[in-house]
């Protein structure tokens, strides 16, 4: 993961950025607590495309929703804002660490991303985490197997835990 801080309005440095970025990245923006200005949009989604980026993970608003969604690109954001950000050239910070929705995210992270949200892990605890989430995700099969076959919620939750899977 790549991580970046934007001052308020300007979005100069994203601009910067998107050029070092590589395929398979997904791009972490602190917008250090504004919640006015938009980061990203439809343009630098298009180039976060042609970029190869996996994602991108906005603590603040971005803008061109429709834009955005039509280049595929995976965007998780605090919604949606008409007001853009300027290339002003205040500065900001480029992979250091960055406050993600109270969550400090480290260049370098793995980001797991879906539908309910964004978790980031040091790649030191990733093993572990995803062995457990390998296992919460068979269980939760299991249950909804179990569930398919009439069987009750509670008898269900009662099983043991599954052994790791190898």
């Amino acid at each position: 993961m790549v991580t970046l801080a934007l001052p308020g309005p300007d979005g100069a440095l994203l601009h910067e950025a998107l050029s070092c970025l590589r395929k398979g990245d997904v791009l972490a923006i602190d917008r250090l607590g504004d919640t006015l200005h938009a980061a990203v949009g439809g343009v630098v989604a298009a180039a976060a495309v042609a970029r190869g980026l996996a994602g991108i993970v906005v603590d603040g608003p971005v803008t061109d929703l429709c834009e955005i969604l039509e280049t595929g690109l995976p965007v998780w954001s605090r919604g949606v804002s008409a007001k853009t950000t300027r290339r002003l050239g205040l500065g900001g910070r480029f992979n250091a660490a960055v406050n993600i929705g109270g969550a400090v995210a480290h260049p370098g992270d793995l980001a797991l991303c879906d539908g309910d949200g964004v978790v980031f892990v040091s790649t030191q605890e990733a093993e572990d985490d995803i062995d457990r989430a390998i296992r919460s995700a068979h269980r939760e099969r299991t249950i909804r197997d179990g569930l398919a076959q009439g069987n009750m919620l509670e008898g269900l939750l009662e099983q043991p835990v599954l052994a790791r899977l190898t």
